[in-house]
């Protein structure tokens, strides 16, 4: 950070479909983390390898990730940077 020229930065988003689908199968696997089906994470595998659509970047070309997240207790969204 402190010498910006030296290191090109590239940045990718996921949308708030994202957030979402991260949620639902954290709870799925709280109830049964044993049990739970690894198969159903195929679509978040697509979005971090760019196989979709939505994503502009694989996870593995860029230096910065943004993730839009909704936090429903306090109704509110923040914006997660992942370096």
């Amino acid at each position: 950070m402190q010498f910006p020229e030296l290191v090109q930065r590239k940045v990718t988003t996921v949308d708030t479909f994202f957030s979402a689908k991260i949620g639902g199968l954290w709870c799925v696997y709280q109830k049964s983390p044993d049990t739970f089906d690894w198969g159903s994470c195929d679509s978040l595998l697509k979005i971090i390898l760019d196989v979709c659509v939505r994503c502009g970047s694989s996870w593995f070309e860029v230096n910065t990730l943004l993730i839009p997240i909704h936090l429903a207790d306090l109704k509110h969204w923040a914006l997660v940077k992942l370096d």
